[in-house]
């Protein structure tokens, strides 16, 4: 699914989640590209989360605990980027 470039963003607690992007001002609407500017390219952006190499949308998350025979210090920061 596209969307117009700006009327979503990133949550900012979250890199998963996708929020709707509300103008700080009430009573504003997020600006809709024009008729003639649909029609470029650049104006549309991908909704739906990218497919992975492993076919999925979202990696894993790693074991909260250090896995059995796990020697050292485990990092679950260190793990995740293992994992992406």
């Amino acid at each position: 699914m596209i969307v117009p470039n700006g009327q979503y963003k990133l949550n900012e607690e979250s890199e998963r989640d996708i929020d709707e992007n509300v103008p700080e001002e009430e009573g504003k609407d997020t600006p809709m590209p024009t008729t003639a500017e649909a029609a470029s390219v650049g104006v549309w952006v991908h909704f739906n989360a990218s497919i992975l190499d492993n076919c999925k949308t979202l990696h894993n998350d790693p074991p909260e605990e250090a896995p059995e025979g796990f020697e050292g210090e485990y990092d679950i920061e260190l793990a995740k980027k293992e994992i992406e």
